[in-house]
């Protein structure tokens, strides 16, 4: 969660728009250290995330919402950030006043500054959505077999 908190932190120091605002930070304190949770507050969107209000988007809405999509991603792209985790269930929706569906970008969790220069090593997302030669190589990681991208 922390990681996720000094993501919205750079992300607003670098002016990148599109993503779900950050409503509150607040740690539920605990008589044990190791026991105190961080909370992130982020708005409640009606329409739920793209896969389940897709199917309810015309056309030109969905023309719209690839549009939309484009601008935060160009956004973390101009300020030397890679969100490393889009898919459906981290896209949420809302409505403008006259109904038409708006995108904001979540969960930054797995997001990678690249202006530092630091190779990423690990591939991360979940399984469901990584590409097959990754899910493949990434289950076996955890069963412990060795293998390399060439095989």
């Amino acid at each position: 969660m922390q990681r996720e908190l000094d993501a919205f932190k750079l992300c607003k120091e670098r002016n990148v728009s599109g993503l779900v605002p950050l409503l509150d930070v607040f740690t539920e304190e605990s008589e044990e250290p190791e026991k105190r949770v961080l909370r992130m507050i982020l708005p409640w969107y009606n329409r739920g995330d793209l896969v389940s209000c897709y199917q309810s988007i015309d056309f030109p809405g969905r023309v719209s919402v690839c549009e939309q999509l484009l601008k935060p991603i160009a956004d973390l792209e101009s300020a030397s950030l890679v969100h490393r985790d889009v898919k459906g269930d981290n896209l949420l929706c809302s409505s403008d006043s006259d109904g038409h569906p708006v995108l904001h970008l979540c969960d930054l969790e797995f997001m990678h500054d690249y202006s530092q220069r630091q190779n990423v090593s690990a591939v991360s997302g979940c399984l469901d959505w990584l590409a097959p030669e990754y899910a493949y190589l990434t289950c076996l990681e955890v069963k412990g077999g060795a293998v390399d991208k060439v095989s």
